[in-house]
């Protein structure tokens, strides 16, 4: 009787979660927000460890998905100050004085300011899908397929080989509890040799 031969398992990357949350990063322009805010924005909270995930390399993808998504954005706006919101009073004063070729070519404007627009839409999206799929099934490391976010960050340090954290115990600044609890029994005592604690009612009364 042969040997019963086992279906082959799959094999997944040891980066795996990494590249496909970098790939949805690209993707989704919200998550990359959310992502971009949490560990870029609010330097008065530090991000704990992570576990399998590169939060460099996370950051660096989420930072370049928003500065697409921005700069889309300005554009859109600029086409639409210059197209739109110039060429439609433009014809329709022209529409109404009677000026065919103006109010013709603000219309012409207008279309070209759509389809404009429509081919910076594609464009993103089409730069978007691209680095989403060089991240997902590139050979480089996701760390460095993005740029550098510039600053520090509630991740650590920004290096290469990722996140640093401080583990040295730093000495305490302010007073301590003993030396507080120490101030507040000579206080209560009124003398070095007198046992501490607090007094009681027929001394506080006799004072």
């Amino acid at each position: 009787m042969a040997a019963r031969r086992l279906p082959v398992l799959a094999q997944y990357r040891t980066d795996a979660v990494t590249r496909l949350l970098c790939a949805g990063a690209h993707l989704d322009e919200g998550f990359a927000r959310d992502v971009d805010v949490e560990l870029t924005e609010d330097r008065l909270r530090a991000t704990g460890l992570s576990l399998g995930i590169d939060l460099v390399a996370l950051a660096r993808h989420a930072r370049a998905s928003v500065r697409r998504a921005d700069l889309r954005d300005r554009r859109l706006a600029q086409l639409c100050a210059v197209g739109v919101w110039a060429a439609v009073p433009t014809a329709l004063y022209g529409l109404v004085a009677g000026l065919s070729g103006l109010a013709l070519g603000a219309g012409a404007l207008i279309v070209l300011t759509y389809g404009t627009a429509w081919g910076l839409v594609h464009r993103a999206e089409s730069a978007a899908r691209a680095a989403a799929l060089a991240v997902e099934h590139g050979a480089e490391r996701p760390v460095d397929l993005a740029p550098d976010v510039g600053r520090r960050s509630r991740t650590g340090c920004w290096s290469r080989s990722g996140p640093t954290w401080s583990r040295t115990p730093r000495a305490p600044s302010g007073p301590t509890r003993s030396s507080a609890a120490a101030r507040r029994s000579r206080k209560w005592s009124g003398s070095p040799s007198t046992s501490a604690g607090p007094p009681t009612i027929r001394q506080a009364v006799a004072s």
